[in-house]
């Protein structure tokens, strides 16, 4: 056996003998094949040789001793960024909450990749569950970087509670003189959905000229739902940089903003074309187009004045625009037999599923009950199980009764995704229609069941508070 795969054992080993510094008694070295105390390491903390220091922070963060933390904790004012570093990749990698007031010290430290990693570090301790499982998505859990593309859509459970210092933390450094800070505060407030930070994010919006940070500001909005913001998103619809005005015309859908209604209906009427630039050259295919965002905003909007818009959209030749005029009569749900008529010979020659099950959905709310299989079979299809799903969440009080009865369905899939709906917008009723499946022969529903059943007790503690 080489010496590189004996020490590797080694660490593996000592681990396995007990985590957190109280059982095991060293940590292997593989660079020198010898075993070091944790003691030895936290006194080396302290060393006159920063480089000692530094490598004393980072054994203790790789082998994740939680006994160690407090002395990690008196680091923070470590005189070497290296060091200082180090300790803040140690906390995360760690995580154990009593390392809040130490990272949020670091949130302001003056160098920009510390205060940049100490931000990482606060909303991985309340991003990461014990299962290994994160809110809006499902990965497994070991991110070392919650601000990275990849993790757009992420945020934390509605019953988690953040700390009032960690908000201020991000909201202080919303206004940092880096602008990957700022981008990182602003995500963090979206992440961690909070509410506290949105007065200073709004006003942080206001000023921001760097497009980065101003997209992460608006999905912030996006995640807490505040529908208060969108006089302030209003102008960004027609912001220069595509990026911004994307996004502010997805949130300003998303939040069902009306008063956006006239302007998103100028865009789309106006038919206005965005082409991506490739080497500053306007291709001749590949349209992005502008116009079709504005009516899927306004479709999420769904007001009576974009009534004909929608209706029109039914025969449009794009899939897109059609599948968004159903979604829009959906929202109207105009109680009318006409619409349904026009609806129901759309849905007929209609060859794209996702189209066919947006038109389901707009019949179904047009009192054409028969349509919610269409939905529930659905949420069993590989491509159509999001979709499904988005719009069982906008469901009624009463509308959700209607789902019981197929928590029995054969389809695991079909049980795990209802789950999913029902935790998120059920109430006491579906608790108790939800409990049996914790004991689902399929584990992932059993998981679902799980999570639900936290959810909404949760959500009931609070509204008890």
């Amino acid at each position: 056996m080489r010496r590189e795969d004996r020490s590797h054992l080694i660490i593996l080993f000592s681990l396995f003998l007990g985590i957190g510094g109280v059982l095991f008694t060293g940590i292997a070295v593989a660079q020198q094949s010898r075993k070091v105390s944790v003691e030895s390491l936290q006194y080396d903390l302290k060393n006159p040789d920063a480089q000692r220091r530094k490598e004393a922070a980072r054994l203790l963060g790789e082998n994740r001793v939680r006994g160690a933390v407090p002395a990690l904790m008196e680091t923070v004012k470590d005189p070497s960024e290296d060091v200082r570093r180090e300790v803040a990749l140690a906390l995360d990698k760690i995580r154990d909450p009593q390392a809040i007031p130490a990272l949020v010290t670091l949130s302001s430290d003056s160098a920009r990749d510390v205060r940049r990693r100490s931000l990482s570090a606060l909303v991985n301790l309340y991003i990461i569950r014990e299962t290994g499982l994160v809110a809006g998505t499902k990965k497994v859990a070991d991110f070392l970087n919650p601000f990275s593309t990849d993790n757009d859509d992420l945020r934390i459970e509605p019953y988690v509670t953040v700390g009032a210092q960690v908000i201020k933390a991000f909201q202080a450094r919303l206004t940092d003189r880096d602008t990957g800070v700022r981008e990182d505060a602003a995500k963090g407030i979206g992440i961690l959905l909070a509410r506290p930070a949105l007065l200073d994010a709004r006003a942080a919006l206001q000023v921001e000229r760097e497009p980065g940070v101003k997209v992460a500001l608006i999905r912030s909005f996006y995640k807490i739902g505040d529908t208060g913001v969108g006089p302030d998103l209003i102008p960004l619809i027609r912001d220069s940089e595509k990026k911004v005005h994307d996004e502010a015309i997805v949130t300003v859908g998303a939040l069902k903003v009306k008063e956006a209604v006239p302007e998103l209906t100028r865009i789309y009427e106006s038919g206005v074309e965005e082409r991506r630039k490739v080497l500053k050259v306007v291709p001749a295919s590949g349209a992005d187009d502008l116009q079709l965002k504005a009516l899927q905003a306004l479709a999420m909007i769904g007001d009576p004045r974009s009534a004909d818009n929608f209706l029109k959209a039914l025969r449009h030749p794009g899939d897109g625009f059609r599948r968004a005029g159903a979604e829009g009569l959906a929202r109207l749900a105009p109680q009318n037999s006409e619409t349904a008529t026009e609806v129901s010979r759309a849905r007929l020659p209609e060859k794209d599923n996702g189209v066919k099950l947006a038109e389901s959905f707009a019949l179904y709310r047009m009192g054409r009950k028969e349509f919610l299989d269409d939905l529930i079979n659905a949420l069993g299809k590989m491509t159509l199980r999001d979709q499904s799903e988005a719009y069982l969440l906008e469901f009624s009080k009463d509308e959700i009764r209607t789902l019981y009865t197929h928590l029995s369905a054969s389809n695991g899939k079909v049980r795990e995704r209802l789950c999913n709906v029902l935790g998120q917008i059920g109430d006491e009723e579906a608790l108790s229609q939800i409990t049996p499946l914790t004991r689902d022969r399929d584990s992932s529903v059993a998981a679902a069941a799980n999570q639900a059943i936290r959810r909404l007790n949760a959500r009931r503690e609070h509204a008890i508070r």
